[in-house]
């Protein structure tokens, strides 16, 4: 069985950390960094973003599909762009689609129909502590999981 740990902090010492921990135990797996972040962290340090995405490759790195970045302040429209724009990102970067929306929680009630609209199956919200059907304004639902994991600083 794998133990996760999330990544708290879009840092390059807590990304190398969680590199080297990944490297360091087999059964490990890292969740962190959004669609948005990973292409910062190609800029700022292609070498680091490369051992990233190798992890990714290798779903030893699970990333925070969903938003192009971590917000609740977005409207509608921008909040379902920001998530195409990511489903988009790891298509064509990685090859992968991802079916679980995983960002922060969104006090809009159209958030089961943009979680739809941008093809997830299901969400996990950080600020969630159970899983629930979330239920929108026209009668969309969306399935809110709750998920345990650890500080990969810890």
């Amino acid at each position: 069985m794998s133990k996760i740990a999330g990544l708290n902090e879009f840092s390059i010492e807590a990304i190398k950390d969680a590199i080297q921990k990944l490297d360091a135990f087999d059964n490990l797996k890292v969740n962190g960094l959004y669609a948005g972040q990973l292409n910062e962290l190609e800029a700022i340090d292609p070498v680091l973003y490369a051992q990233v995405a190798e992890n990714i490759k290798a779903d030893k790195w699970i990333p925070f599909a969903g938003a192009w970045t971590k917000s609740d302040e977005l409207s509608e429209i921008g909040l379902i762009k920001s998530c195409l724009y990511s489903a988009r990102y790891f298509l064509d970067r990685f090859g992968k689609k991802y079916r679980v929306f995983h960002g922060v929680k969104l006090y809009n009630d159209l958030f089961p129909q943009i979680v739809y609209s941008s093809l997830f199956d299901a969400a996990v919200l950080d600020s969630e502590n159970e899983s629930k059907w979330l239920h929108g304004a026209d009668g969309f639902r969306t399935l809110v999981m709750h998920t345990d994991t650890d500080d990969v600083t810890d």
